[in-house]
């Protein structure tokens, strides 16, 4: 039973009447087929470089887009309603895990299009040394600058730091479960504050998030969701303002922050600040994983800039050849340590499958802490290995089908995925596919979601069966699943497809098989 919102602190608006920010108040008008069109089409490339990505990349999304439409306008017209959500877990490359939330793509392209309205006040107000979720585009739909830019922008500026003569110390720190510790009011009273964001727009957003913490238990911001990065990036401006306002030199990338500190400031009067203003919020300075240093060497190894990677990435565009072969050696060379690089080891995994090298397939077969760490780079490998006939089928089955665990869930769920690249499966491994696909005991979402797109390349499944447990499950995910699952087989008759007609979230898919059948005929 879903438990109806209302009864939130609202002192966002207090603040707006008091500030003037609110002149625009939007919070009935209705989300343009132009925002939700292109809400969907910034979506795809971003579900490209998503760990937990969409099983078909959006693709039925980009080729049906009026059928899209049609759904989204319906879930808009329900807002803030969600269907629920789903944790996943995923390694950490510090040790550990965390969890990202699986969710509803309508819901995720609603809930991006509601974050966009406001995307350009965020990124005009953010300071300079946030590098973090930066917005690279606005118009027609707001796009973020990839990542590793901003990563790399903050590693060499603490390296560069470090090196000068202004160096005092280099303190790195970050906020204790920070986005789900996101408190929604305090929010709410940073982007009218700091951003003056219109009161409508903070409504709708504020509305989104109670439905999802009220009704499915989400706390906070959900993590995974590219829209998070720009309320994750808001929520900590009054700690940019403060340390600006106290002439600290710092960047941040998220919650990730690195402080300058010149001689004469000290870090313990400092944290009692960042203690402070974090408390305001509702926020903890992580103590445990806080770093202060005041050695210049000692700075340089904390930075996190390695030269060695950025002289390999010259010599990779400078002389390929060469560059292969240092990339090789240095992948040998860490993964022979008991503790490597697993920067560099992530390196030379993108190396290797942007170039179709075999040379990491040992290391993939033998060594459990490269799934463990970097499963996503794995699974991409791999992908790339089996294109090229390289990789050794049998004996990623046998590691798809193992049980997972929690340690192990990303790694099952990106070798399922890697499986795609083969032509035909063993009728063995759909039976197995079937029963982790329709299982619903202790098995994660995303793993069930990928055996259900697999289905289609075994021996034994036909359409018929794929559309009749679509017609089984009650997940918008799995349905989906198991209707995109046909791209991949033999192609679905007319009067099959007929039969899904009655599931909405399922008609984009089947437009697109639609267009597929036609096209193959």
């Amino acid at each position: 039973m879903r438990v109806p919102l209302g009864g939130y602190n609202e002192p966002w608006r207090v603040l707006t009447a008091r500030s003037g920010f609110g002149v625009r108040t939007d919070a009935n008008e209705v989300l343009s087929d132009e925002e939700l069109v292109e809400s969907l089409r910034a979506g795809e490339v971003w579900n490209r470089s998503r760990e937990l990505r969409d099983i078909a990349g959006w693709v039925d999304f980009r080729y049906s887009s009026g059928e899209a439409i049609n759904v989204l306008r319906a879930r808009a017209a329900i807002f803030p309603s969600h269907a629920n959500t789903y944790p996943f877990p995923l390694p950490k490359e510090s040790g550990g895990r965390r969890t990202l939330l699986y969710c509803d793509p309508y819901d995720e392209a609603v809930y991006r299009a509601v974050v966009g309205r406001v995307a350009g006040r965020i990124d005009f107000g953010l300071s300079d040394g946030v590098e973090s979720y930066r917005v690279r585009s606005l118009h027609p739909t707001w796009r973020l600058r990839n990542f590793r830019y901003g990563d790399s922008a903050c590693r060499k500026r603490a390296h560069a730091f470090a090196g000068s003569d202004l160096f005092g110390a280099l303190v790195k720190f970050d906020v204790k479960e920070y986005y789900p510790s996101i408190d929604v009011d305090h929010l709410a009273v940073t982007l009218v504050s700091e951003f003056g964001c219109p009161d409508g727009s903070v409504r709708r957003i504020v509305d989104l998030l109670g439905d999802w913490q009220v009704n499915w238990g989400v706390r906070g911001v959900p993590v995974g969701p590219e829209a998070s990065g720009l309320l994750g990036n808001a929520m900590l401006a009054p700690l940019d303002r403060a340390l600006k306002e106290e002439g600290i030199g710092f960047s941040r990338f998220t919650d990730d922050v690195t402080l300058y500190l010149s001689p004469n400031q000290k870090w313990e009067a400092v944290r009692d600040m960042v203690v402070d203003v974090l408390g305001s919020m509702g926020l903890e300075l992580n103590d445990k994983k806080t770093v202060h240093v005041t050695d210049p060497l000692e700075a340089r190894l904390h930075a996190g800039d390695d030269a060695i990677l950025d002289r390999l990435a010259s010599l990779l565009k400078e002389d390929p050849r060469a560059g292969s072969d240092r990339v090789r050696w240095l992948f040998d060379i860490e993964v022979e340590r008991p503790r490597p690089s697993w920067r560099r080891i992530r390196f030379a995994l993108r190396t290797f499958t942007n170039r179709a090298d075999p040379h990491g397939l040992d290391a993939i077969y033998n060594d459990g802490r490269l799934w463990s760490v970097a499963p996503g780079h794995c699974g991409d490998y791999l992908t790339r290995m089996i294109e090229r006939g390289h990789c050794d089928v049998e004996w990623l089955i046998e590691q798809a089908t193992t049980k997972p665990t929690s340690g192990t869930a990303a790694t099952r769920y990106h070798q399922l995925l890697a499986l795609r690249s083969e032509g035909r499966l063993p009728a063995s491994l759909g039976d197995h596919l079937r029963e982790v696909a329709l299982s619903t005991l202790g098995m994660w979402l995303p793993i069930r979601v990928a055996a259900a797109d697999l289905l289609a390349k075994t021996q034994k499944w036909t359409p018929g069966e794929a559309l009749a447990a679509a017609r089984e499950v009650g997940s918008v995910h799995l349905q989906r699943a198991f209707v995109l699952s046909l791209r991949h087989g033999r192609t679905p008759k007319a009067k099959e497809l007929a039969k899904m007609r009655t599931y909405e979230a399922c008609l984009p898919a089947l437009k697109y098989l639609q267009n597929q059948r036609a096209y193959s005929n």
